[in-house]
């Protein structure tokens, strides 16, 4: 197995590893487990499974044991409680405890509600009960009952809590692309380079109050030369989301709710739900760094719109 034991392999470690366990089986004797033990051997499944937790709880916090049975029990939530087997183990006592039977005295009804106990004691139907909800817990407990393996069926209804956030996430990670086409002419009898430009899109709400939102962002590093007397088509691809949307008005100090609802009114204008083209005009603002062999300028285009086409 991939993690190693500090016991370490081979007889003296085997020896090493049971001595371990049946000194704290003698401990927990009559505390968490029945009186009368002296060994790990005596002991059912869910008092071994206490055993293992116990010398895992209790190791040094710089020197934890890393035997792949006392991880498990850590690290599984449920394991404690009966794996499988253990939950034989369990089930007999839950039957002394609320019919002072074995569980095969107990008639159909009795074990009917043993099982239930045994299950909705388990650390597992209380962690999804608590992180998940009762309908998840209710779901392990009946995929276990139909014979499912109860780690399988736990970490099955597990996920369903972060299966269920990511789909309430769906409209925060809509993305699309946009694209432009800019015309630039150079009316200079000398020819001028664009070292830099900032592009901000920006989309109106259709709601009131009207509230400009930066849809998209482009900074271009790349140097574009314009001939004397003469102009460029410059084409420009931005990528519009969501979630980025939501960002700059935060940033900006909206409020998150506002800024929601903002991105959910301005997302249909630029991609419309039914595929047709889009609704959205845009505002354009460039600020752009223009050299020449004379000198080097920054200029603010602030006017610039376009519909959607």
């Amino acid at each position: 197995y991939a993690l190693k034991s500090d016991f370490g392999t081979g007889a003296p470690a085997d020896a090493a590893r049971l001595a371990t366990r049946d000194g704290m089986a003698a401990y927990l004797a009559g505390i968490l487990i029945r009186a009368g033990i002296t060994s790990y051997a005596d002991c059912t499944g869910v008092e071994k499974a206490v055993v293992d937790m116990a010398i895992f709880g209790g190791s040094p916090p710089d020197q934890g044991w890393l035997e792949r049975d006392y991880v498990d029990f850590a690290a599984e939530p449920g394991a404690i409680l009966g794996w499988m087997a253990e939950l034989t183990d369990l089930k007999e006592l839950q039957a002394y405890g609320l019919y002072t039977k074995t569980y095969d005295q107990l008639t159909a009804t009795e074990k009917e509600a043993v099982d239930d106990a045994a299950l909705e004691s388990n650390l597992g139907y209380l962690v999804l009960n608590s992180s998940v909800g009762y309908s998840a817990a209710e779901g392990w407990k009946a995929d276990v009952e139909g014979g499912a393996h109860v780690r399988t069926a736990f970490f099955r209804w597990l996920s369903k809590e972060s299966v269920s956030q990511s789909a309430g996430l769906a409209s925060l990670i809509q993305q699309s692309q946009v694209e432009f086409s800019f015309t630039i002419t150079n009316p200079n009898d000398y020819e001028i380079s664009l070292d830099q430009l900032m592009i901000n899109f920006q989309v109106d709400t259709t709601t009131t109050p009207i509230s400009a939102v930066d849809a998209a962002k482009l900074l271009l590093n790349d140097t574009i030369w314009i001939p004397a007397n003469g102009e460029i088509t410059l084409p420009l691809s931005a990528t519009v989301n969501t979630i980025q949307m939501i960002t700059w008005m935060a940033v900006a100090g909206v409020e998150t709710n506002v800024a929601r609802a903002r991105a959910a009114d301005v997302w249909p204008q630029i991609h419309p739900a039914d595929g047709s083209a889009g609704t959205a005009e845009w505002d354009i603002s460039i600020d752009a760094t223009i050299s020449s062999e004379e000198e080097t300028i920054t200029e603010t285009y602030d006017e610039l719109t376009w519909p959607t086409s």
